[in-house]
């Protein structure tokens, strides 16, 4: 079975809040669980990128919920696609959060957020290369000791 996937951006409304990623992936992963939603919330500056996985009719739903949250303003859905594989399956919400000691602990992921964001605002790019840039994700994660909720 095909999974949905969604990528947004979003602009945080308190960018100096270090731990609102956090906290919303803590939130995220007690409402996620039980519905077959998984993905990642990564803080890249004063915004948010998020990837969400699962059936497109919950991803729909869930969408109206985050829009509403006031924690971010200016949701915008960069793509919607479908992908046989989930690449974030094994959490229900997984989040980079910043290194201790260092302000910007999601910089190692700026390059990978800005050519996803450019990919899917030029509307040229192939789903193919938006899933090996989201691939990245997991991969980077896995050679760097960043902390994942």
């Amino acid at each position: 079975m095909s999974n949905t996937f969604i990528v947004y951006v979003s602009t945080k409304t308190e960018p100096e809040n270090m731990t609102v990623a956090r906290d919303i992936a803590i939130d995220s992963s007690r409402n996620n669980h039980g519905k077959g939603i998984s993905g990642i919330l990564m803080g890249i500056g004063a915004h948010f990128l998020q990837v969400l996985e699962g059936h497109s009719s919950v991803l729909d739903e869930l969408l109206d919920k985050i829009v509403k949250d006031d924690r971010h303003r200016d949701l915008r859905v960069l793509y919607r696609g479908k992908m046989e594989d989930r690449i974030f399956g094994r959490w229900s919400m997984g989040c980079v959060t910043p290194a201790s000691g260092d302000a910007g602990g999601e910089h190692c992921f700026d390059d990978i957020a800005a050519e996803i964001r450019a990919h899917c605002e030029d509307g040229r790019g192939s789903p193919e290369r938006l899933k090996d840039l989201l691939i990245q994700i997991p991969k980077r994660l896995a050679d760097r000791e960043v902390a994942i909720s």
